[in-house]
C-alpha cells in the first residue's frame, strides 16, 4: 500500500488561523473559493503524455493507479477532511466544506472542478467507508460535468454526484463489494429506471486508492431535466418529513378520495392513479435482488405525464443479496411475509399496502404478475445475464484493486439459487400452476 502526504492548500499560520485571500494563478485561493492547488501549477516536471491537471496533483498518484478504467482525485483541505469525517452525522450546508476534484478514464483527464463536499447517506455515514457528496456550484468556480465526463452513460448534467463507499458488513461479516450497481443492473433490465454507477478508485488527498462507485444523486432537479417535466413532486422514501408528507399528498390518500373504501380499489381502478406496470416491475427487482430493506427508492408524481400519475424509481438496493455468510436461506421468507402476511396497519408505505390488496383481492393482477414472473426468469435474469453480469463487476473488482474476493461465489450462489426458490415461493402463495 502507498501513501503520499499532499501539502495542504490552505496557508496557516499559528494555530492554524488562515491568511488573507491571496491569487494562485487566475483563482482566488482560500475563503469559499475552492483552489488551484499550488503544487498542481507547477507542471515542468509532468512526464511527456502523463495526464495533468490544473487543480489536484496528479505527480502524487502512481502510473498503476491512473491508468485504471475509473479514477477521482479528491484534495481538499486537511483539518477540513478531518472535521467533516469526525462528524458523519451533521447534514446540511453547514456541513459542506471546499475542495478540488478531477475525473480520468483509462489514464486521460476528462473533467476536472472545484467542488463542495459532503459526508453523504443515511446509517452508511457510521461506517468507515464513508460516501461523499460532490457539489458543483456556480458559487466555487465549477461547472456541472456531463455524465461522460465523469465516466457514467448517459447524456444528463450534474450538479451534484455521489462518491459512494460501497462496502457493506451488514451481510454477514465479509466485506461486499458492487452490491448497489450489480442489482441496479438487474433492475434495469427488468425496466425500473435506477440511477447510473460505474465503479471507481477513489484517491482522497493524496491516500493509497480506495474501491468506490460513482453514482448519480437522484435530485429533484435532475430528475425533473432527465424525465423532461418541471412539475414533477419527488419524495425520498427515506426522509421523514417527505413520509409524514405523503400521509396527505400521496398515493394512497388519493386512491382513498377518489376511489372510497378499499374494496372499491380494482386492479383497474388503482391503475389509472399508480403505474401497476412500474410496480410490479420494482417488486420483480427487489425479488431477485433478495432486497431486504423494502423502504428504499424515491416516489415521483409527474401531473403531466400521460396516464397514471405516480410512478417509483429504484435506488439504495445496498441490502440485497439476503446475507452472505453461509446462511443463504435466512432471509428467504422476508418477502413472502412482507406480500401475503397479516394486513399492514396505518402506515404510509402504498406499495405494500397496495400489494397486499390486489394480491388478496384482484385474480387479474395475480395472473398477470405471474406471468411478468415466468418472462423475467425465463427471457430477463438468465443464468447467462446473471453470469454476464457478475463477471463484468468481478473485472471491475480486479481493476480497482480488490483483493477480498471471497464474496464473489456467495453473490453467485445466491442468485443462481434465486429463480428456483422465489418458483417455489410463488407456487406457494400466488399460483399452484406456476410453471
Amino acid at each position: 500500500m502507498w501513501t503520499h502526504e499532499t501539502p495542504s492548500p490552505t496557508v496557516t499560520h499559528g494555530r492554524g488561523h488562515r491568511s488573507r485571500p491571496r491569487m494562485v494563478g487566475n483563482v482566488l485561493a482560500l475563503g469559499v473559493v475552492a483552489t488551484i492547488s499550488a503544487s498542481a501549477m507547477a507542471s515542468s516536471d509532468t512526464e511527456p503524455g502523463r495526464a495533468e491537471s490544473r487543480y489536484v496533483d496528479l505527480r502524487a498518484v502512481p502510473d498503476s493507479v491512473l491508468s485504471r478504467p475509473h479514477v477521482v482525485v479528491l484534495e481538499m483541505d486537511r483539518d477540513e477532511f478531518a472535521e467533516i469525517y469526525e462528524n458523519p452525522g451533521r447534514r446540511g450546508r453547514r456541513w459542506e466544506r471546499p475542495g478540488r476534484a478531477a475525473f480520468l478514464t483509462n489514464g486521460q483527464l476528462t473533467f476536472e472542478s472545484p467542488v463542495g463536499i459532503r459526508v453523504h447517506g443515511g446509517s452508511s455515514r457510521f461506517l468507515p467507508a464513508k460516501s461523499l457528496r460532490l457539489f458543483f456550484r456556480s458559487s466555487l468556480g465549477a461547472t456541472p460535468p456531463r455524465s461522460s465526463e465523469v465516466g457514467l452513460e448517459g447524456n444528463a448534467r450534474y450538479e451534484t454526484l455521489v462518491l459512494h463507499g460501497d462496502v457493506r458488513p451488514d451481510t454477514g461479516g465479509l466485506p461486499f463489494r458492487f452490491i448497489n450497481p450489480i442489482s441496479y443492473t438487474i433492475a434495469r433490465r427488468l425496466g425500473v429506471r435506477t440511477a447510473a454507477t460505474a465503479p471507481v478508485s477513489l484517491v482522497l488527498n493524496g491516500a493509497a486508492p480506495q474501491a468506490y462507485v460513482t453514482s448519480e444523486h437522484l435530485s429533484p432537479s435532475l430528475l425533473k431535466r432527465v424525465l423532461g417535466s418541471d412539475s414533477l413532486r419527488v419524495y425520498d422514501l427515506r426522509d421523514a418529513i417527505d413520509r409524514e408528507r405523503l400521509r396527505t399528498e400521496g398515493p394512497l390518500p388519493e386512491l382513498r378520495e377518489r376511489l372510497g373504501p378499499r374494496s372499491g380499489w380494482t386492479m383497474e381502478r388503482v391503475g389509472e392513479v399508480v403505474d401497476l406496470d412500474n410496480l410490479s416491475d420494482w417488486l420483480l427487482s427487489v425479488l431477485f435482488c433478495g432486497t431486504r430493506d423494502l423502504s428504499q427508492g424515491t416516489l415521483v408524481h409527474d401531473p403531466s405525464r400521460a396516464g397514471p400519475k405516480w410512478f417509483w424509481i429504484g435506488w439504495d438496493y445496498d441490502m440485497s443479496f439476503g446475507r452472505l455468510d453461509g446462511e443463504l436461506g435466512s432471509s428467504d421468507s422476508l418477502h413472502m411475509n412482507w406480500l401475503f402476511g397479516p394486513a399492514p396497519g396505518p402506515e404510509t408505505e402504498a406499495r405494500k399496502i397496495i400489494l397486499q390488496h390486489l394480491f388478496t383481492t384482484s385474480e387479474p393482477f395475480r395472473q398477470d404478475f405471474a406471468r411478468r414472473f415466468v418472462r423475467a426468469r425465463d427471457s430477463l435474469v438468465t443464468a447467462g445475464f446473471l453470469d454476464e453480469t457478475l463477471s463484468d463487476y468481478e473485472r471491475a473488482a480486479a481493476a480497482h484493486g480488490i483483493t477480498d474476493v471471497r464474496y464473489q461465489s456467495l453473490a453467485r450462489t445466491f442468485l443462481t439459487r434465486r429463480p428456483e426458490i422465489l418458483t417455489q415461493q410463488l407456487r406457494l402463495h400466488l399460483t399452484a400452476d406456476l410453471p
